[in-house]
């Protein structure tokens, strides 16, 4: 909503039950949005990195049944898509995979910025990759970060997350 990007940027305070105000009037310069969009694949690349690692080891404590059968499906379709040659949705099975893994997380700020950083990867992944084969061939390590989150096993995903962002 409005009201919640102005609260974002610093401009309002909500205090339910007693109102809304304004804490300023100076607009900041440039959002956190806009700076995504302009970044280069590599910045955003090297945030996801960094994010990568927190929000699957947090899925592993906090992931719930629900969270296991989203993550699992978006891997099934990532797979398939992938098989097919299909690359625009074998991205979106993709992000979608990483997105569940950050929801289950139960942390929405860190939810939140992954799901912003991945939509503009996401646009940079379409460019770099031509064809699904990076796809196929990481099928495999992220069978096994799931397998890690379904069996919260915090300590295991670390080397698998490692394995999979190093995969070319």
């Amino acid at each position: 909503s409005d009201l919640r990007i102005l609260m974002n940027m610093g401009l309002l305070n909500v205090q339910q039950g007693s109102g809304t105000y304004v804490t300023s009037s100076k607009i900041p310069e440039e959002t956190i949005e806009q700076k995504l969009r302009r970044a280069d694949i590599s910045d955003l690349d090297e945030v996801r990195t960094m994010l990568e690692y927190t929000i699957s080891e947090k899925a592993a404590i906090n992931r719930t049944l629900k969270d296991i059968e989203k993550m699992k499906a978006y891997l099934a379709i990532r797979k398939a898509k992938a098989q097919e040659g299909n690359l625009i949705e074998c991205v979106n099975a993709d992000m979608g995979f990483h997105n569940a893994i950050a929801n289950a997380t139960k942390n929405m700020i860190m939810a939140d910025l992954y799901q912003n950083v991945s939509h503009y990867l996401k646009d940079g992944f379409l460019h770099i990759y031509k064809d699904t084969n990076y796809f196929i061939a990481s099928q495999s390590s992220h069978e096994r970060l799931l397998k890690a989150i379904i069996k919260g096993e915090p300590g295991k995903i670390s080397k698998i997350v490692k394995i999979l962002l190093e995969e070319p």
